[in-house]
């Protein structure tokens, strides 16, 4: 496995504040995947993901707090209002734990909900803070981490003791949550602030 922590990997130009949209997992997800975590904790080398930091990624946004005014940030969040609003919380089926490159996960299959969800939170996110700088690229699937690797390793054990664990769980698409996201490269964590969360209606 490769170190996600590298600056090579991510890029970042700021380890503080960066501008994130997160669907946040709730406690049932983590009890599921605790089997799965436990094991990432016996290797030093992939950092388990804490129950209150796991998060499924729509769309990174490529500007920093410090570089926005809090004017824009609420009418991002009034836009991510009035497209939450418009649509009904559903459900994706995550099935892990799986190994890659830079982490452990849990992982699905897009469905017409979240591509309509992630496209429609980048074109805000556009319309918001403007096209001075390019959207990243968006995660090919969507997935829960639960752990990090924080140094270049032979993973080989690592998913020698994953094979046994197998999880099948879905995750609850019910808000979202638009927040500022903190990278401890020393640590091997990403942790955030809240700036503000939006409520899919439940389905009648």
């Amino acid at each position: 496995m490769r170190n996600l922590f590298d600056p090579s990997a991510l890029g970042w130009p700021q380890l503080q504040d960066s501008l994130h949209v997160y669907v946040l997992p709730g406690p049932e997800f983590a009890d599921v995947v605790q089997p799965a975590v436990d094991v990432i904790a016996q290797f030093d080398f992939c950092v388990p993901v804490a129950p209150q930091w796991m998060h499924a990624t729509v769309t990174r946004i490529p500007w920093w707090r410090t570089e926005v005014d809090d004017r824009a940030l609420r009418e991002f969040g009034r836009a991510l209002d009035a497209m939450t609003i418009e649509r009904t919380a559903f459900t994706i089926k995550m099935l892990g734990p799986t190994p890659h490159e830079t982490s452990v996960g849990m992982e699905a299959r897009s469905n017409t909900p979240w591509k309509r969800l992630l496209d429609d939170t980048r074109d805000a996110a556009v319309q918001i803070f403007g096209t001075g700088r390019v959207l990243p690229t968006p995660p090919t699937r969507p997935h829960v981490s639960l752990g990090y690797c924080v140094a270049d390793a032979d993973s080989q054990q690592l998913e020698s003791a994953l094979q046994p664990v197998d999880i099948s769980i879905e995750l609850a698409i019910d808000e979202v949550c638009f927040v500022a996201v903190h990278q401890d490269p020393s640590a091997g964590t990403f942790t955030w602030d809240l700036i503000s969360s939006h409520r899919l209606p439940a389905e009648i």
